[in-house]
């Protein structure tokens, strides 16, 4: 009796939990709605699938313990004005206010010279506040 109670307690707390990530990304499958948050940007260096250092740079917004990729040829904030923002701020750790959309896809895929085929979740930027 006591294990049936267990399985069902534990069937209902995933149920809840897993209907809980679906309302963050709006259950669109796609993207989420915008968001306005104070997250941590931080600059990774891009490594290649072979495991090499590519010398390039990119952005990531850092929310918890999670780092989503800024994409930004569908961000409505460009690349220099993110770069010019973050070296006015003298933090080691910079931070900003920002509205941003976490969507599902490729990477890589702003025009027809796709660097490389990753996937999965990224950010777009719509405004810096």
């Amino acid at each position: 009796m006591k294990l049936q109670l267990f399985i069902i307690s534990l069937f209902f707390l995933l149920l809840n939990c897993s209907s809980g990530k679906e309302n963050m990304y709006a259950g669109t499958g796609k993207s989420s709605s915008k968001l306005t948050v104070r997250a941590e940007i931080v600059e990774k260096q891009f490594v290649n699938k072979a495991g090499k250092n590519t010398g390039i740079s990119e952005y990531y917004v850092r929310q918890s313990q999670q780092d989503y990729f800024i994409k930004f040829c569908e961000s409505k904030v460009t690349r220099k004005e993110i770069e010019e923002i973050l070296s006015t701020i003298e933090d080691s750790i910079k931070i900003l206010e920002i509205t941003m959309e976490i969507r599902e896809g490729e990477w890589d895929q702003c025009d027809e010279n796709t660097v490389q085929s990753r996937i999965g979740r990224y950010v777009v930027i719509h405004k810096i506040e």
